[in-house]
């Protein structure tokens, strides 16, 4: 089910842009796949707008979202803050379906090869364990809520993968059954950005600044970390669990983000353990967004073999590292 979001009228973003004091003019669009997303070209004070359209969030998901990432700002963190309106609100809402929120800028650029080394591993694990501490310690102020990771829209398995894929099906079942066997704790459960791989923060003197939390949900904070192994196994263009090299790549990184995680915050070893099965959800989910997102009669011979080949190794419960977390963990 291929969704599309409608186009934002320029009455609407004109209404959007009054709130915020902003110049229709300077309105840069610089994304448009689940969210529109527009710079507002300001040299002394860039921002970033972000339009959601009511379909996929609710006003109240949205207000909590805000409010964790102000919340997060607030305690010092190095996340792209949440700038209220003239009159003080953190979202505004419009007659026309569509959320606002109004974000600063990031400072800095998108990770590049040669920044993937022990000290960017580190600062990588450093900032997750960071953002686990603060969520620990975190209550709304606001009465809204996250949802919960289950309610996920890429995790509506049922609805989005054909019935004809039983085995699939299976497997996906299986995994949710398992992981709703896991027990919650403060320490071990909290809300969580939820997409954290490196296209989601930029680097800048020595620092890493995240933004884009429109996936955060409760959830258990091992899955921050399966997220970002599994997109770091990935992104030379292999899935992970298939590329030579592939398990001294993991076994250097996972050591260096997890001696970074531990200067903030503690997880037993049981959830460590529990990596592969999270990073398990990930390839689920991505296969759930293919169909949600693609229209399979228009896509290139590549990412049929991409689809075809995720399939096949969520069937065949295909290993997502060669990593031994066991081995790792002792060594």
């Amino acid at each position: 089910m291929n969704q599309q979001i409608p186009d934002v009228s320029d009455q609407t973003l004109s209404h959007i842009a009054k709130k915020y004091k902003l110049n229709p003019a300077r309105l840069t669009m610089l994304a448009g796949n689940v969210n529109k997303v527009y710079e507002h070209v300001n040299p002394e004070h860039p921002t970033i707008l972000r339009l959601t359209p009511v379909q996929r969030r609710t006003l109240e998901e949205i207000l909590a979202e805000a409010d964790f990432v102000h919340y997060l700002a607030q305690k010092g963190g190095h996340v792209a803050d949440v700038i209220p309106t003239s009159d003080g609100n953190l979202v505004v809402g419009t007659e026309q379906g569509w959320h606002a929120v109004l974000f600063a800028k990031a400072q800095g650029r998108l990770p590049r090869q040669e920044d993937w080394n022990e000290q960017f591993y580190y600062m990588w694990g450093k900032l997750t364990g960071w953002l686990h501490a603060q969520s620990c310690a975190y209550t709304p102020a606001v009465p809204a809520r996250r949802r919960q990771w289950w309610e996920d829209d890429l995790l509506k398995i049922e609805e989005s993968i054909p019935r004809s894929e039983t085995q699939v099906l299976q497997r996906a079942r299986e995994l949710m059954d398992q992981l709703h066997s896991f027990t919650k704790d403060s320490n071990s459960y909290g809300l969580i950005h939820n997409d954290l791989h490196m296209r989601n923060f930029f680097i800048d003197d020595n620092r890493i600044m995240v933004f884009d939390f429109d996936d955060c949900c409760y959830h258990w904070f091992i899955n921050d970390i399966a997220v970002i192994l599994y997109h770091a196994l990935a992104r030379f263009g292999k899935p992970p669990g298939r590329w030579d090299g592939e398990k001294a790549f993991a076994t250097h990184f996972l050591t260096h983000f997890k001696r970074g995680y531990e200067t903030e915050h503690q997880l037993d070893a049981f959830w460590w353990l529990q990596l592969p099965v999270f990073m398990k959800l990930r390839r689920v989910a991505i296969y759930v967004f293919y169909h949600q997102a693609l229209d399979f009669a228009q896509l290139s011979e590549e990412r049929v073999d991409v689809i075809h080949r995720t399939r096949w190794d969520i069937e065949q419960d295909f290993p997502v590292t060669q990593l031994d977390l066991a081995d790792w963990l002792s060594s």
